[in-house]
C-alpha cells in the first residue's frame, strides 16, 4: 500500500488531480490520505540518511575516518603543520591543537581503538 500511495503522492506532484491520480495508482484517496504521513516519515528518515557526508581519504582528520588506512597515509592527510587548520581548530574549539604528528596521531588512535591498518 505504501508505494501504491507513493506512486500516487508522485502523480499528484507531477500536477494531476488527486482522484486521477488515485485511479491511476490502484488506492483510494482515503486510503492515501491514511499513509501519507507514513510516507513523509519515511522519506525524511531516507533524506537524513542521505543527507549524512560521506567520509573519503580526502577528508580524514583526527575525529573520524571512514577506510582502514596506513600509519604514513594519516600523516600525509593530517593538515598538522598549516597555519590556516591551526587558526580554525583554535577558533572552533578556544584551544590550540599540537603541532607535534606523533601526539596528534596517538590521540587520534586512543580515540578510534577499533580502527584497522593495513
Amino acid at each position: 500500500m505504501i508505494e501504491r500511495t507513493a506512486e500516487c503522492k508522485r502523480l499528484v506532484d507531477s500536477g494531476m488531480s488527486l482522484r486521477e491520480a488515485c485511479k491511476k495508482a490502484e488506492i483510494d484517496d482515503k486510503t492515501y490520505k491514511r499513509n501519507l504521513p507514513i510516507l513523509e516519515s519515511k522519506a525524511k528518515e531516507e533524506k537524513v540518511m542521505l543527507s549524512e557526508p560521506k567520509q573519503t581519504l580526502e577528508n580524514v582528520s583526527p575525529t573520524h575516518v571512514s577506510t582502514p588506512v596506513t600509519f604514513k597515509e594519516i600523516l600525509i592527510r593530517l593538515p598538522i603543520n598549516d597555519y590556516d587548520y591551526l587558526v580554525e581548530e583554535k577558533r572552533k574549539t578556544g584551544v590550540t591543537p599540537s603541532t607535534n604528528a606523533a601526539k596528534v596521531v596517538r590521540e587520534w588512535i586512543r580515540e578510534r581503538r577499533s580502527f584497522n591498518f593495513k
